[in-house]
């Protein structure tokens, strides 16, 4: 029924001014866990799907900053834009390089700079415009036949859409590659290793010598995990640039804007038996022995194993003197050996949640299953197979509104609303490894989803609204701290906190260095209302993170033109940039490539390599 193990599918949205084309955004969903980085890594990074999304935010920048200069010759009436504009080679998605690509990270700078038009607040005409990996696939079958060569994207737009040929860029372009299944998919691709021995790890346990904590899987640039980081953020980059350059020619998306979301008690959930589902009941939440084994892409502790469906006796020992679980809970959660009965603690509040809360969104044929959890690769098949044959049941007898569910798309979106660890299938589940034992409210767990899931498309195709007296704990009055209590924070009668003192002006001049009045950092967070009710303003010099090993350089590097020196323009990300720059062309092109690529405080005029 699939042709691989885990899910190699992507699915993209291109979002776009309604009038001009121009990209406003991308959105992204695709399977890949976040664990190229090893866990001795102790730096904030956003992994392999930040790589894959500043790469696409560099390109998109780069684009426009190639298109703007191509204008710009054209109206002055240069030769080479000229033959361009009668059919010589146009800037496209396709044939932007991977240096071009990574060259962004100094053209960006300039583009972050361009003003917002006037009347920025009205709101913006939108269309999006939905690709898969599958159906480009084909796309390109059906183009076979009397193909010439090149990319069907290449191929003309309709009348009035934004083709491939001359993509445009507004400010601001957002990219997000989004999770999917990710349960079982790891970015570790040369597999799992002893430490020790260098031999691959017992494939059934994933121990080296009956100890979890050696086995380790390997990126595909082990043993730099950085590398493989942007190596796996590298291949999503190519997809997404593949899939929206071919959405561009893809009408934008009709049809109704939709939702329905619920709370559900996983706690005690009725099963019925169905197509889709095994009769059976959920139990409260507890955590398995293999769980505590972790996986190859981070081992767990002590010797515990994973597979393993009775657990160690000396750990059985220990459980039951701490916590042992009831009976009913056993044969509820079986053939998991619990370790942790989570459903049972409360101090200070839950260990793990009972309410959970699923959500399905729907525009035009794109339906997004929001799951809160790491569904397992099957998992996340049965459920959108189970959701797909809803809606398109519902097109072909007539009960739902033209193009909202004509061959719709269904995406599962994980990692959303209130985290509940994994959720497997029922076979998944009886062999117990990390993923099993972490599926928190037994084996039934994934037919719970489905039934509820199926029950809030009905509600969506017939138009009813969804009721529930469930709803999640407010915790915030059984939060405990472990700091003293705020004896005396004050400021003068005149000022209040964050005020400037002797200024009324709530902005400063650039490089100067404000010194508001501020409270004790011991003070509670909350003490303000909350983020959604503060004023955001967006500003070309707001400051970034630094990445280690970042140095100061000695002057601005705009490719082709001094932005000015460091003391007017913070430095923002420029070495976050050309780090990462640089992996991107070696990795590509090869070391010889990444030599030529400036070293801080060069010049960095750029030649894009078609």
């Amino acid at each position: 029924m699939y042709d691989t193990d885990v899910d190699t599918d992507m699915t993209l949205v291109r979002v776009a001014d309604a009038a001009s084309g121009a990209g406003r955004g991308a959105l992204g969903w695709f399977a890949v866990h976040c664990t190229s980085l090893n866990n001795t890594n102790r730096l904030v990074s956003g992994d392999n799907k930040a790589a894959a999304q500043l790469a696409i935010e560099w390109w998109a920048a780069e684009a426009e900053l190639r298109a703007l200069n191509l204008l710009a010759e054209m109206a002055n009436g240069t030769t080479a834009a000229a033959d361009a504009a009668a059919g010589g080679d146009m800037p496209n998605a396709a044939e932007v390089s991977m240096i071009a690509a990574a060259a962004a990270s100094s053209a960006a700078l300039g583009l972050e700079e361009l003003k917002m038009t006037e009347g920025a607040n009205e709101p913006y005409k939108t269309m999006f415009h939905l690709h898969t990996t599958r159906e480009r696939k084909r796309m390109v079958l059906a183009s076979e036949p009397g193909f010439h060569g090149g990319d069907p994207a290449q191929q003309a737009a309709p009348e009035g859409q934004a083709g491939s040929q001359f993509l445009r860029f507004e400010p601001g372009f957002v990219a997000a590659m989004a999770q999917a299944s990710v349960g079982d998919t790891s970015p570790n691709t040369q597999g799992a290793f002893c430490l020790d021995t260098g031999l691959p790890c017992d494939r059934a346990s994933s121990t080296c010598n009956g100890r979890n904590e050696l086995c380790h899987g390997r990126g595909p640039a082990w043993p730099d995990d950085r590398t493989s980081a942007a190596i796996i953020g590298l291949q999503q980059f190519l997809g997404a640039l593949r899939l929206y350059d071919t959405a561009g020619t893809q009408p934008p998306l009709s049809g109704r804007l939709d939702f329905r979301s619920v709370y559900l008690d996983m706690t005690n959930i009725s099963v019925s038996a169905s197509e889709w589902t095994r009769p059976g009941r959920t139990c409260p939440p507890a955590m398995g022995m293999s769980f505590a084994a972790g996986t190859t892409d981070g081992p767990g502790a002590f010797d515990f194993t994973q597979g393993d469906t009775r657990g160690p006796p000396l750990w059985r020992i220990v459980r039951n003197l701490v916590l042992p679980p009831s009976r009913e809970q056993q044969a509820c959660q079986a053939p998991k050996p619990i370790l942790l009965d989570t459903g049972q603690i409360t101090v200070p509040y839950l260990w793990q949640p009972r309410i959970t809360q699923i959500s399905l969104l729907r525009l035009g044929r794109l339906v997004i299953a929001c799951v809160p959890g790491e569904f397992s690769t099957m998992a996340g098949r049965r459920l959108k197979r189970a959701l797909k044959a809803r809606f398109t049941m519902a097109a072909n007898t007539g009960n739902s509104v033209p193009n909202d569910s004509d061959d719709p798309v269904i995406v599962l979106s994980g990692l959303t609303g209130t985290y509940s660890s994994y959720i497997t299938t029922w076979e998944e589940y009886q062999v117990q490894r990390y993923e099993g034992a972490s599926t928190l409210y037994g084996p039934h767990t994934l037919d719970a989803y489905i039934q509820e899931f199926l029950r809030l498309a009905d509600a969506m195709i017939a138009g009813r609204p969804v009721t529930s007296d469930v709803q999640p704990p407010d915790l915030e009055l059984h939060q405990i701290s472990l700091l003293a209590p705020v004896v005396l924070d004050w400021v003068p009668p005149t000022a209040s906190f964050g005020m400037l003192p002797n200024s009324r002006s709530p902005t400063t001049a650039t490089g100067r260095q404000p010194g508001p009045y501020s409270g004790l950092p011991t003070r509670e967070i909350t003490c303000a209302p909350t983020l959604l009710s503060w004023l955001w303003s967006s500003s070309p010099l707001r400051p970034r993170w630094k990445t280690q090993g970042s140095k100061p350089r000695p002057r601005s590097c705009g490719c082709g033109s001094d932005r000015g020196s460091d003391k007017a323009r913070p430095p923002l990300r420029r070495q976050q940039r050309q780090t990462l720059a640089h992996r991107l062309v070696e990795l590509s092109l090869g070391p010889t490539a990444a030599r030529h690529w400036p070293a801080s405080g060069e010049s960095c005029t750029m030649t894009a390599i078609g």
